[in-house]
C-alpha cells in the first residue's frame, strides 16, 4: 500500500474515532520518506491530537517542522503550546511614567493543507500554556544544562569555533549552539562515526561523542564534557538577502568570503546557495554576515551545475536541536543510531536494532538476540494492518491481501471543508 493511501486512510479511521488503528497507520504513513513532506507534516498534526501530554504534542508538532520547516498550522499549534499565559492586568493605578512593553510574538494563521481534498489538518486550537520545563538528566546522553561553575574556574573561557580532527572526509569545524556542552558540525564531517577528537580553541583536546543528526539537512550534533561562557551571536533574521557579504571561519581561523548567490532553482528553506568554490576544511564552520551575526554552518553539499556550496540556516539549525532535546525529554535513555542519525527509544529500552530505519544496533551486533516481548510495542510488531476482507493479518502488499488476495477496500470518507 503506498503510504499517500496508508495516510489517507489512518486519517479517515482518526475522524471515525478509531483512535488507536487510525494512529498506527499515520505512523506508518509519516515513516515512508517518499511521502512528499507536506503530507507528512500533516500526519504529525495528525498524531498530535491522539495524544495527551503537552509535551508529546510538542514533539509531534517539532516533528511537523523538521520535515516542513513552513508548515504554518504546525507552527501556529506549536507557539500555541509555548506561549505562557497573559499577565495579571495591572491594578487601576496611574503609574509615574510611561511603561513599554514588548510586541507580543506573532500568530502565524494556518492555511491548511489539501490532498486531493480528502483530508484536512484537524481543526482544534490547544489552550495556551506555559513553556516545558528544562530536560532532566539522561544517563546515557547527558544533554541536560547543569548550573554553570565559578568564572574564575580553569579552562571556563569562550570556546567558539572547535576542530574536529578525525572525521572520515579530513579535519572539520563547528560551533557550540547550547552552553552545556552540545556544538554543531556537519554530517559530512563525522559521517557514520560516533567518538571524535574535538579540539578547543587552547589547543586542548576532549573527546567527543555524536549524540544526534539529521543527514537530509547535514547537520550533526556533538556533546563534548565543557562549559562555556556564551555563545556566538546568532543572527534575528529568517532569512539571507541575495548577495548578502558571508564570511566563513575555521578553527584554525581561516577566512573564506563570498556571498549569498542568486538563483532561480528551487530549493528546501534550510539550504541558501553562496559564490564559495574552497574550503579549507571539510565543512562545519559557522557563515558570518556582515553585521557579526552567524547565519548559518558551511556544508560541503555543492550546486548539481557549478561548484558552489551551501549553507544550512541556523533557524533549521535551532529548529532540530530543540527536537533533539524534546526527544530526550521524553525519553532520557534514548541511544544514538550512527546509520539514520535518529535516536533510538526502542534501543534504550534494551531493542536491538532502531525502530526508525530497522539497523542493528552496535551493542548488539555480535550479542545473541531473542525476542523481547517488552520492547515489541517499539516496533509496532503486534499491531499488523488487518485485511478489510478477511481479517486476516498475515500483511498487505500492493494493496492486496497476501492471504485472499483481494484488493483492500478504503476506509470511509468524511466530506471536508477547506
Amino acid at each position: 500500500m503506498s503510504a499517500f493511501r496508508t495516510l489517507r486512510q489512518g486519517i479517515a479511521l482518526l475522524q471515525n474515532g478509531n483512535t488507536k488503528e487510525g494512529a498506527r497507520l499515520v505512523k506508518s504513513a509519516v515513516r515512508d520518506a517518499s511521502l512528499a513532506a507536506n503530507l507528512r507534516a500533516l500526519g504529525y498534526i495528525w498524531l498530535a491530537e491522539t495524544v495527551l501530554t503537552q509535551q508529546e504534542k510538542i514533539d509531534l508538532y517539532n516533528q511537523a517542522l523538521l520535515v516542513d520547516p513552513d508548515n504554518q498550522d504546525a507552527q501556529q499549534r506549536l507557539g500555541l503550546l509555548l506561549t505562557p499565559p497573559p499577565p495579571p492586568a495591572p491594578p487601576p493605578s496611574i503609574p509615574e511614567a510611561p511603561i513599554t512593553s514588548q510586541p507580543p510574538n506573532p500568530v502565524y494563521r494556518p492555511q491548511g493543507i489539501t490532498m486531493q481534498n480528502t483530508v484536512v489538518a484537524p481543526k482544534t486550537n490547544p489552550p495556551p500554556m506555559a513553556p516545558p520545563p528544562s530536560m532532566s538528566t539522561s544517563q546515557m546522553i547527558p544533554v541536560t544544562i547543569p548550573n554553570i561553575p565559578d568564572p574564575q574556574q580553569s579552562m571556563r573561557s569562550s570556546y567558539h569555533i572547535v576542530g574536529i580532527l578525525d572525521g572520515p572526509n579530513g579535519a572539520g569545524s563547528g560551533f557550540f549552539v547550547a552552553q552545556n556542552g552540545i556544538l554543531v558540525t556537519s554530517r559530512y564531517v563525522v559521517g557514520d562515526m560516533e567518538n571524535l577528537t574535538i579540539e578547543l580553541d587552547t589547543n586542548r583536546q576532549l573527546q567527543g561523542r555524536v549524540v544526534r543528526s539529521v543527514p537530509d539537512m547535514d547537520i550533526a550534533f556533538v556533546y563534548v564534557e565543557q562549559q562555556v561562557n556564551d555563545l556566538l551571536p546568532i543572527t534575528p533574521f529568517p532569512t539571507i538577502m541575495d548577495n548578502a557579504q558571508l564570511s566563513v571561519i575555521t578553527h584554525k581561523q581561516q577566512m573564506v568570503t563570498g556571498r549569498r548567490r542568486e538563483t532561480g532553482r528551487m530549493m528546501k528553506p534550510h539550504w541558501f546557495p553562496t559564490d564559495i568554490v574552497q574550503l579549507p576544511d571539510a565543512g562545519g564552520g559557522p557563515v558570518f554576515d556582515e553585521r557579526g551575526y552567524v547565519v548559518g554552518m558551511i556544508t560541503r553539499s555543492i550546486s548539481s551545475n557549478a561548484a558552489y556550496v551551501y549553507g544550512v540556516h541556523m533557524a533549521a539549525i535551532r529548529r532540530a536541536l530543540e527536537v533533539f532535546f524534546n526527544e530526550m525529554r521524553s525519553a532520557p535513555n534514548r541511544v544514538y543510531c550512527n546509520s539514520c542519525g535518529s535516536v533510538s527509544k526502542a534501543a534504550g529500552e534494551g531493542g536491538y536494532y532502531c525502530e526508525v530505519c530497522g539497523t542493528i544496533m552496535p551493542f548488539a551486533e555480535k550479542a545473541p538476540r531473542i525476542r523481547r516481548p517488552d520492547v515489541t510495542a517499539l516496533y509496532e510488531e503486534n499491531s499488523p494492518m488487518r485485511c478489510t476482507n478477511c481479517g486476516s493479518q498475515a500483511g498487505i502488499y500492493l494493496d492486496k491481501c497476501l492471504r485472499c488476495g483481494k484488493l483492500q477496500n478504503p476506509a470511509p470518507q468524511q466530506p471536508v471543508t477547506f
